[in-house]
């Protein structure tokens, strides 16, 4: 599961699902500016380029960079591009209209940190309602639970969003507790 230092380095259960639902929902992404956090091997921001304005993929390892710039460019990616972000040093990010990300919510230590970066891109977007989606597997309840307590703290608004599409890709009973959530400025 662990490459190079990173978890990075494939395609996770949210993953697969979250490009359904965005497949499904492209009004939600069309001609908008997206920004991808913890974007792993660039599925999601790959899919999300037929549909938003311009896909910003990042991460904070290199490696994982490097895999996502490869797919970019091996899938002829036009409207995307990879930048290097750490959530633990996070300021401004420019020209972001929504936020994506998928199975980020699994290390407790790093939640407080996700959280304020998900609030600072949201509170200095230029959009009128920014959004972010955040679809995650729920491995640990008491982690999950964390992710919750953590965008509370910082005053964000979070709604459930229904899943009518699943993944065909997860087998049932393994990994199969997936959730999407909608975070917006209270």
């Amino acid at each position: 599961m662990c490459s190079k230092g990173t978890t990075g380095l494939q395609t996770w259960p949210a993953s697969l699902v979250l490009c359904q639902w965005a497949t499904h929902n492209s009004h939600l992404f069309k001609d908008k500016d997206v920004i991808e956090l913890g974007c792993g091997a660039g599925l999601l921001g790959c899919t999300l380029d037929t549909h938003a304005r311009h896909v910003t993929l990042t991460d904070h390892h290199h490696s994982v960079l490097e895999v996502a710039q490869r797919n970019i460019t091996v899938n002829n990616v036009t409207r995307a591009s990879v930048r290097t972000l750490d959530w633990e040093q996070c300021g401004a990010v420019p020209g972001c209209d929504v936020v994506v990300a998928a199975d980020v919510v699994f290390d407790p230590s790093i939640l407080p940190s996700l959280a304020k970066t998900i609030n600072i891109i949201l509170k200095t977007s230029s959009a009128r309602e920014p959004v972010c989606y955040i679809c995650s597997t729920v491995r640990n309840k008491d982690t999950y639970s964390t992710f919750l307590t953590a965008l509370a703290d910082q005053e964000l608004a979070v709604e459930e969003l229904k899943l009518a599409v699943r993944s065909c890709y997860l087998e049932t009973g393994v990994d199969n507790d997936v959730r999407l959530l909608e975070i917006k400025i209270k």
